[in-house]
């Protein structure tokens, strides 16, 4: 059961409703659990030992375009050294909260992909992480221009360099926000600045970033009271507003995020308090191209779950879900970028997950269950299933890969890696990681044939090891 208003021990999810952990539906987010007194202020990420059955653990906290959280702080901009590549680090992304923005706006990772590795890692880095907000350690990585990022659940973003592990400095971000990109070797954050940079520009307290639209950012204004919504399209080099657009006054709290830029047009996901709606912005001119309320079609009482909401040729996909009774369930609707019509929808399962894109193929990825389903994009037909090894364990995170889909694997004796074949589900090679010391792993990225995976020790050492 959700609530606008928060009980004492409940946390945030990503659509701005309270839950009491057992219910959370959202494995990507988890802001500050309430007091007895009000809600938290926010902060922390990731998928918890509750989320995963395990004793402790946490995924890192949307989607291409992530989850809104108004912001608290000032947002900054600040030059870091990054030789080329576009990253943006979000909170709830398919396999982690972080990705790098590929030039033709995907996020799939650059190839080639990974064959099986070692289970002796090529090196193993050490993070120096201080206590957070969030009840447990956890690191999300993204590679980009060349470097490996993780930030980490204390607010740190740390720099590595992914041939040998080293660390090359760390500097303090907001760790609770879809706010931080690196692109063309600068550095956008909210709370950031810059160890070696200069600070460009900032903005006030109560904007937030949304997603990167060629070489400018959408940013989410509130007004003062809380309620005026605002999108704005602003140059990354000198702050300067291209246009601004009142999208109404509502309640952010109901459900604000976005999930996309595609040819130049931005694709918002919100909640405007009478059910959730797709709506299609010119990142030219910020005119609305088209609005598609699904509570049209019997569905106000949805909410969009974490995770990507991916754009694949010309439609865009969403994956939704209700509570039913005890239990929850799900739907996946398909879109024209072009018209904004319904092209079809499907229910992927019974079982709380999210959706991504691997290849020419979508993904809804079951954590908890194991169970990741392979959709055909033309029509929703389930054209696969796959149920990898999980040795009283959860599936803590995966990354595309050209064809193939990368996993890691939390629980049990030692955490595992697996790969499996996008275009039919067959799994290509598993491995169990013997060589490191991890009671849980938060996240998996790869690199030019590299798996990069972040792991906690029982101790809460925050590890990230390196394998090929």
């Amino acid at each position: 059961m959700a609530g606008t208003t928060p009980e004492a021990g409940w946390w945030q999810a990503s659509d701005g409703n309270w839950y009491p952990p057992e219910q959370h539906p959202d494995p990507t987010h988890r802001a500050q659990p309430a007091d007895a007194t009000g809600p938290g202020a926010g902060g922390g990420a990731g998928r918890t030992a509750a989320d995963k059955g395990l004793p402790a653990g946490g995924r890192g906290a949307l989607l291409l375009g992530g989850v809104i959280v108004v912001a608290l702080l000032a947002v900054l901009v600040v030059v870091w050294a990054v030789p080329g590549g576009s990253a943006h680090l979000a909170n709830a992304d398919p396999r982690s909260s972080m990705y790098g923005y590929n030039p033709d706006g995907s996020i799939a990772e650059p190839g080639p992909a990974p064959g099986e590795p070692s289970a002796e890692p090529v090196w193993t880095a050490e993070l120096d992480v201080g206590p957070g907000e969030s009840p447990e350690p956890w690191a999300n990585l993204v590679s980009v221009g060349g470097q490996l990022f993780a930030r980490t659940h204390d607010g740190r973003l740390h720099r590595l360099d992914p041939d040998s592990g080293d660390i090359h400095g760390s500097e303090t971000v907001d760790p609770q926000g879809p706010e931080l990109w690196v692109h063309n070797g600068v550095v956008h954050a909210r709370g950031a600045v810059g160890f070696d940079g200069e600070h460009r520009w900032s903005e006030p307290d109560d904007a937030t970033p949304l997603v990167m639209v060629d070489t400018d950012v959408l940013m989410h204004r509130t007004d003062q009271d809380g309620f005026g919504e605002r999108i704005a399209r602003v140059d990354l080099n000198t702050g300067e507003d291209r246009w601004e657009q009142h999208l109404g006054d509502f309640d952010p709290a109901f459900q604000f995020n976005t999930f996309a830029a595609a040819e130049d047009t931005a694709f918002l996901r919100l909640d405007r308090g009478a059910g959730p709606e797709l709506v299609a912005l010119s990142g030219e001119s910020g005119e609305e191209r088209w609005h598609y309320a699904l509570s049209g079609r019997g569905m106000a009482d949805h909410r969009f779950t974490a995770g990507a909401t991916p754009v694949l040729g010309n439609t865009v996909f969403a994956a939704l879900s209700r509570d039913v009774g005890d239990t929850t369930a799900h739907e996946v609707v398909a879109v024209s970028i072009d018209s904004g019509e319904e092209r079809w929808s499907t229910s992927p399962g019974p079982d709380d997950g999210q959706l991504t894109a691997v290849g020419d193929t979508l993904v809804w990825e079951e954590w908890a269950a194991g169970r990741l389903v392979g959709i055909d994009p033309a029509d929703g037909e389930q054209q696969w299933e796959a149920t990898p090894e999980l040795p009283d364990g959860s599936i803590s995170a995966v990354t595309g890969v050209e064809t193939t889909l990368v996993g890691v694997v939390s629980g049990g004796d030692a955490p595992r890696l697996f790969a499996i074949d996008s275009d039919t589900g067959d799994e290509r090679w598993s491995l169990t990681l013997d060589a490191v010391d991890w009671a849980w792993t938060n996240d998996v990225t790869v690199r030019d044939g590299r798996i990069h995976v972040a792991g906690v020790t029982e101790d809460g050492d925050v590890e990230v090891a390196a394998f090929e």
